[in-house]
């Protein structure tokens, strides 16, 4: 009698299992209480921006320029951005043949630390411009642009994020005519802007 008693809510239990794992949670993802991103920059965030630079010329240049501009971006990794930036500048120049243009720039931003509200990133990109002037004078109106610096950003709000920081700023034509028409310029950018992600 005892074994058949056994048996019994052997048989109970087994058959009671699988009914109590079918009313719990089905996987790990339910049970799990936290529903943050592991960081603010997860994979899939999308992203606009604003910026306004002004760019430092360094060794043989003499020319300075602002600018301004705004792109979209997207998250391919956690904490790895690519982000479209359209910008326009003005350079000066001598002789009265300051230069307005505009450029077309693919950018990649990593943030390598985020503490608190605040996040630690390496950014950089290349770019084609167009301008109404030769740039420098002796170039050509159209160039190629490359940037690359450190910056920090801090949470002003859940979704919006100031930016800083100095990046190197190149342009040139790659020699497309030869190395007398390319002149080339070199200058540290600094620039201010505005982040809104959206996840």
């Amino acid at each position: 009698m005892t074994h058949i008693k056994t048996l019994l809510v052997a048989v109970v239990v087994i058959l009671l299992v699988p009914v109590a794992r079918a009313d719990g949670p089905k996987d790990d993802d339910a049970m799990r209480l936290d529903v943050a991103p592991r960081t603010p920059f997860a994979k899939g965030t999308k992203t606009f921006q604003a910026e306004a630079s002004y760019t430092q010329h360094i060794r043989y240049s003499v020319e300075e320029m602002t600018s301004g501009g705004v792109g979209v971006g997207y998250y391919i990794f956690d904490n790895h951005c690519l982000t479209l930036m359209a910008n326009g500048f003005h350079m000066n120049q001598a002789f009265d043949r300051g230069a307005e243009a505009g450029s077309v720039t693919v950018m990649g931003r990593w943030h390598i630390f985020n503490p608190g509200r605040l996040t630690f990133y390496l950014d950089g990109g290349g770019g084609y411009s167009w301008a109404n002037e030769a740039i420098p004078i002796g170039g050509t109106t159209y160039n190629f642009n490359a940037r690359v610096g450190p910056g920090v950003g801090y949470q002003v709000d859940d979704n919006i994020y100031l930016l800083g920081g100095a990046r190197y700023f190149h342009l040139s034509n790659g020699k497309a005519h030869g190395a007398e028409k390319n002149p080339a310029y070199d200058g540290v950018e600094f620039y201010v802007g505005m982040l809104f992600a959206f996840r």
